[in-house]
């Protein structure tokens, strides 16, 4: 078996700038940022190397014209694929036919993708080809649900997304919403389309006594904290907390807000926290390793992801191992990870259910269900997962 795990998005095109500023670093995003990253997709391919399954993560690179073989810190290897990006109004899209030479010549058995939901307005796109071509070549190909919803496309989109999607070996779908949406709104074959949970990799992820957090993150003793982590973009809702949070510190004047991650609304942000004049509460982390995101989460009295869409988010997980309240709106997967007493979920863009829910919490506190957090974790556990996702490469 040879697996390899493609993304269909270029991933260069999304560190522009970081890459311009390192013009004389000709592989800089290559093995200063990707080789030590930990997106959810290179946790897929731990998942498969400590099964001692030959896998490598293939990504599209606009920026680049040359393929190049990498490793990443978890110790799969990373292929470059060169690929060309059109980027219009909306008819924006990765093409790469690079892609389907690289799987022939490579001789790959297995492939798994992410996302197959791509751009509203192609009615064919490279997901929908290299399911013909991995057809064509009898390569078993395991679809991933990447967070957008089929509701979204079109009728006639949605008949041919379809269609492709029927071609496949079956469908990972980490949200039951839209896992129930394919099987009893469009009909698609139940036996095509497996419920997989994301995974996590507990060792990373584990609650740190508040004192020691305090002195690793050399943060006010006396100071409560509230944290969001993730990309900076407008569908993650970042804004409505900072709206709401000058409303917070009238009631609570100790209260500061962590804001971790990276990404393209940081400008936008940084102009609204200025707007509220909450330079001196609102505080910005760029990039945290993994294996120190736990004492961000293990710090906070509340984590809050507000977002207007999600597939099944990881730091929401993160979160949650690390015995942390959560906050979080009822998209996507996330009443499938805080049901039953994991946390509290709210409306989209609502941000006085926003405010009322952080006050509770913060006056009253929230009771986490021990004993479904226990359970959730060891269905979630990275080793556990790794099992179960042999077994369906193996179907």
């Amino acid at each position: 078996m040879k697996v390899a795990f493609v993304s269909l998005i270029c991933y260069d095109f999304r560190y522009k700038k970081e890459i311009r500023e390192h013009r004389e670093e000709a592989d800089y995003f290559d093995t200063k940022i990707l080789a030590s990253h930990p997106d959810p997709i290179h946790k897929w391919c731990k998942m498969l190397y400590i099964k001692n399954i030959d896998v490598e993560f293939w990504y599209l690179a606009c920026l680049s014209k040359t393929s190049k073989l990498f490793k990443h810190k978890y110790g799969h290897r990373l292929r470059r694929i060169p690929a060309h990006k059109i980027w219009l109004k909306y008819l924006n899209a990765e093409i790469s036919i690079r892609l389907l030479k690289e799987l022939k010549r490579q001789k790959i058995t297995h492939v798994l993708v992410a996302p197959y939901l791509l751009n509203k307005y192609w009615l064919v796109d490279i997901f929908d080809i290299l399911v013909m071509f991995c057809k064509w070549l009898n390569i078993k190909i395991f679809p991933i649900y990447g967070g957008d919803s089929i509701l979204n496309y079109h009728w006639i989109k949605r008949k041919i997304k379809i269609f492709y999607l029927k071609q496949t070996t079956c469908i990972l779908c980490q949200s039951k919403a839209e896992l129930d949406i394919m099987v009893k709104r469009f009909k698609f074959p139940h036996s095509k389309i497996i419920y997989f949970k994301n995974m996590l990799d507990l060792e990373n992820f584990t609650p740190i006594p508040r004192d020691e957090c305090v002195n690793y993150l050399k943060l006010d003793p006396t100071q409560r904290y509230l944290l969001y982590v993730g990309r900076f973009t407008y569908a993650k809702g970042i804004h409505h907390l900072i709206n709401v949070f000058p409303k917070l510190l009238k009631l609570k004047p100790n209260l500061q807000l962590l804001i971790v991650g990276w990404g393209p609304y940081r400008k936008e942000l940084k102009k609204l926290i200025k707007y509220h004049g909450l330079e001196n509460k609102i505080w910005f982390k760029d990039f945290v390793p993994n294996e120190y995101l736990k004492y961000y989460y293990s710090l906070a009295d509340v984590f809050v992801l507000p977002s207007y869409t999600e597939g099944v988010p990881n730091v929401l997980m993160e979160a949650i191992a690390c015995n942390t309240v959560c906050i979080a709106t009822n998209v996507g997967g996330i009443p499938d990870i805080l049901k039953d007493g994991l946390g509290i979920i709210i409306p989209p863009k609502n941000e006085k259910a926003l405010y009322d829910a952080i006050v509770h919490v913060l006056d009253n506190g929230f009771e986490i269900n021990q004993k479904r957090r226990k359970q959730l974790l060891y269905e979630i556990d990275l080793h556990h997962k790794a099992d179960e996702l042999e077994k369906i490469l193996m179907r």
